[in-house]
């Protein structure tokens, strides 16, 4: 099972550092926040693995050459691909999916690296202990097209806020919400089918969707009582760099 990560985005609330790099190579205790995902995935078997890259795609391709030691090897106009790179033997496919393509278009653009199977999909910018194998036994069970991990966040919420029933189904998606209520973690497992909501470099993933999936029934949320943590702003990754001082990151 593939697993794709969207890590084409600018991260312009990230200070100066996203000026020379993208958002998904900023560190986290001397490692790419990129690399922290992969590592998250590996743990529980998932090796195959397409990055969705965009904005400084050329510095993402090299970083993580220099990173796993491995020379990418050219896949055609768009891709690149890193084979056997680290511990667990990854395969990493780096697309450059167009600096200004918005989440579903990514997706989109690398359909035909996929083909017609399941896979995972997560962003580039968040770490979270979740149990994968559990959550794709849930996705699995539940027999929909698609299944988000859904966390309580305790700040404010500006957007994506989810309303889900006792047995899981995601009924809507609210703008604006309270402390306290479900969000999208993101961590997804998504269905072949769901490409079909997809059509162009225009196409937003949560829009597009996720709230027509809603309006489908289609969409389920596995809710995650454990870590989860996203990196939006310069506070966000000096709390992700303490984790990681404190010797006990709970995603590692």
């Amino acid at each position: 099972m593939k697993v794709v990560i969207l890590a084409g985005g600018i991260g312009s609330r990230m200070g100066d550092e996203t000026r020379i790099k993208p958002k998904a190579m900023v560190e986290i205790g001397g490692l790419p926040i990129l690399i922290h995902i992969i590592n998250i995935y590996s743990h529980y078997g998932f090796n195959e693995f397409i990055v969705c890259a965009g904005y400084k795609c050329n510095y993402l391709i090299d970083n993580l050459g220099e990173h796993y030691h491995i020379a990418p090897v050219k896949h055609d106009d768009f891709a690149f691909a890193f084979h056997n790179a680290g511990n667990m033997a990854c395969n990493i496919m780096v697309v450059d999916t167009g600096e200004s393509t918005q989440t579903g278009g990514r997706l989109k653009r690398v359909q035909k690296y996929i083909g017609d199977q399941t896979i995972m999909l997560t962003y580039g910018d968040g770490l979270c202990d979740v149990d994968l194998t559990k959550l794709l036994h849930f996705h699995r069970a539940h027999g929909k097209q698609a299944t988000i991990t859904a966390v309580r966040w305790p700040d404010t919420i500006e957007k994506g806020v989810a309303d889900i029933d006792t047995n899981g189904l995601v009924r809507a998606f609210h703008e604006k919400g309270h402390s306290g209520e479900l969000i999208n973690a993101g961590f997804m497992v998504l269905e072949p089918r769901v490409f079909n909501y997809l059509s162009d470099d225009n196409s937003i993933l949560e829009v597009d969707a996720m709230m027509k999936l809603c309006n489908d029934r289609e969409l389920m949320a596995y809710r995650h009582d454990g870590f989860w943590q996203c990196m939006d702003s310069v506070e966000e990754k000096e709390y992700l760099e303490s984790l990681v001082a404190s010797g006990t990151p709970p995603w590692m």
